[in-house]
């Protein structure tokens, strides 16, 4: 058996193990995971923003305190939000769950509503209204799509999600190798377990664990036609200050057949005769934080993925490494984060996120694709209740970076946030994206700016 197939099967049969021990030990008190999915679920659990820094992540409850608890069993979050916006060109937003702005004007009205009317369920649904230019074609066009409509059941320790939401596996602000919300979500079913729980006996050494599997359908037409997208992915504390993950997702079946219940055991199971199940797209990451006290806290972090290839060695690498430092400033603090990730470290990243990894253009990884390098820089100005006043960002983005011609991508934006007059909340946002060498062509140059406004009221 080849090595690559044996470190994965065996990475399998520790989650297994893990998930049998869990099960029987909950953690004796409230833990605290920074991950941006676990600050989502965290906040719902507890209806609590329960650590000061877990309003820095980017699905964290907005506008509350930390320790300011949320009702429980009523409506927890029903606000309505407007965003108007004009930009000249085509500019196509990154980690915004698939939005796009074509030329001239263009409108968005949102609203979200959570509803928990007996403590093991909870209901909330986001839809969104738009109109605007077709980035592709620049014809008005007008859509209404559901970013989140969801439905969680509890059942002890563990919840059973069915739905659309989005989904964020990793430590970084700005990416993820495996899974970001880049991408705009599909029909999910997820199972996890809301509260950290001690694995036993020897395990107890890696400290509370999360636990998640999930499966999207991201059939979407003929572009998608038989992709499916699982995942599972452990996470641990060893002490307060540290985390670490294990994470892996595939697509299934690697071949656009129909899809039933052994062509998912196949991609569980690393399987190497499963129709072609070793172009499956299989990933497997694993990330790390580590927060450093003192009067500038500072948190480091880091996530390397490799592919998965059955029956191979694995032979292409991406990694991503960043840091975030914390000055007070009065009440309030300056977040510095500085991140960089490389999708294309050995040479061999051309591929690094195949066709099949994408949804409507967009990657459901990192959202700068294969192939690519991106440094990223950012400056926010973030208040005692976690919102952020100011925010001034650079991105910068080499896309075919082992080709001759590589394109080179620069946006730079900055957005004020104003919500004095509660219960109204207004966002300014400019931004600008400048590519060199666009599409590989030496010398050919595109530019795209987008000012926008959005208005938000809770009812």
């Amino acid at each position: 058996m080849a090595k690559g197939t044996l470190l994965l099967r065996n990475t399998v049969l520790v989650l297994v193990v893990l998930a049998a021990g869990c099960a029987l030990q909950p953690a004796d008190e409230a833990v605290y995971f920074h991950d941006a999915e676990a600050v989502r679920q965290e906040a719902i659990t507890d209806g609590t923003n329960a650590a000061a820094n877990l309003s820095d992540y980017p699905l964290a409850t907005p506008g509350a305190a930390p320790g300011e608890p949320v009702l429980p069993f009523i409506y927890l979050d029903h606000d309505l939000r407007t965003d108007a916006a004009w930009q000249h060109g085509s500019y196509r937003p990154s980690n915004e769950m698939g939005r796009e702005y074509g030329e001239g004007f263009s409108a968005r009205l949102s609203m979200r509503a959570a509803w928990r009317p007996y403590p093991w369920l909870y209901m909330s649904v986001a839809p969104e209204w738009y109109y605007g230019d077709n980035l592709d074609n620049n014809e008005p066009d007008a859509e209404t799509v559901f970013h989140e409509a969801l439905i969680r059941a509890a059942a002890g320790n563990m919840w059973i999600e069915a739905g659309r939401f989005p989904m964020w596996w990793g430590p970084g602000r700005h990416g993820s190798l495996l899974l970001s919300d880049n991408y705009r979500p599909r029909d999910t079913i997820r199972i996890s377990n809301p509260r950290p729980v001690i694995p036993k006996g020897l395990f107890s050494l890696l400290g509370p664990c999360r636990l998640s599997m999930f499966v999207s359908d991201l059939n979407n037409g003929e572009e998608a036609a038989g992709r499916y997208l699982g995942g599972m992915r452990a996470a641990f504390k060893p002490t307060p200050r540290s985390e670490f993950a294990l994470s892996r997702t595939f697509v299934f079946p690697a071949t656009a057949t129909d899809a039933d219940l052994s062509a998912l055991c196949d991609a569980v199971f690393f399987a190497e005769d499963a129709g072609g199940i070793a172009t499956a797209d299989q990933k497997i990451a694993i990330e790390y934080r580590y927060d450093f006290p003192g009067a500038v806290p500072l948190s480091v972090y880091g996530q390397i993925a490799t592919d998965d290839e059955a029956g191979n060695r694995p032979a292409q690498l991406a990694l991503l490494a960043g840091a975030a430092a914390y000055m007070p400033w009065g009440k309030d603090r300056l977040r510095f984060t500085a991140e960089w990730t490389d999708t294309g470290l050995n040479g061999h990243g051309a591929d690094w996120y195949a066709p099949r990894y994408h949804v409507d253009g967009n990657c459901i990884g990192h959202h700068a694709g294969s192939d690519s390098t991106d440094f990223y820089f950012e400056l926010a100005w973030v208040d005692v209740c976690g919102t952020e006043r100011l925010r001034f960002y650079v991105d910068r983005e080499a896309h075919g970076a082992s080709l001759p011609v590589t394109e080179l991508l620069v946006e730079k934006g900055i957005e004020i946030t104003l919500d004095k007059a509660a219960p109204w909340n207004i966002r300014l946002r400019l931004a600008g994206q400048e590519y060199m060498n666009a599409g590989g062509t030496a010398g050919a140059e595109e530019k795209a700016t987008l000012f926008s406004i959005a208005v938000s009221r809770v009812l």
